[in-house]
């Protein structure tokens, strides 16, 4: 409780769903550009999308951590996420 308020892991789970959304939004530009042979023109849109994703799942991450958000397992979901998908997407 924070200030007579119980405090919930919003950030947390803000930061799960952002973890969940780097598969389906490389599927969806691989969708909207089917011309591109070789892949090397979906390098620099994926690796802005990727990147602006990983970073705000990180904000979230250190900003549930700075709250003191209850369930602080919660926090490594998200990085655990971003590592099944990594393997994932390698194989």
């Amino acid at each position: 409780m924070v200030n007579g308020m119980t405090v919930r892991p919003v950030s947390a789970c803000i930061a799960i769903g952002l973890a969940l959304l780097p598969m389906p939004t490389l599927k969806l530009l691989e969708y909207t550009y089917p011309n591109c042979g070789d892949g090397l023109c979906l390098f620099w849109p994926a690796l802005l999308i990727l990147g602006s994703l990983i970073i705000a799942t990180l904000t979230f991450v250190i900003r549930s951590a700075w709250r003191k958000e209850p369930l602080a397992g919660l926090r490594l979901v998200p990085l655990v996420l971003w590592g099944l998908q990594l393997v994932w997407a390698v194989m």
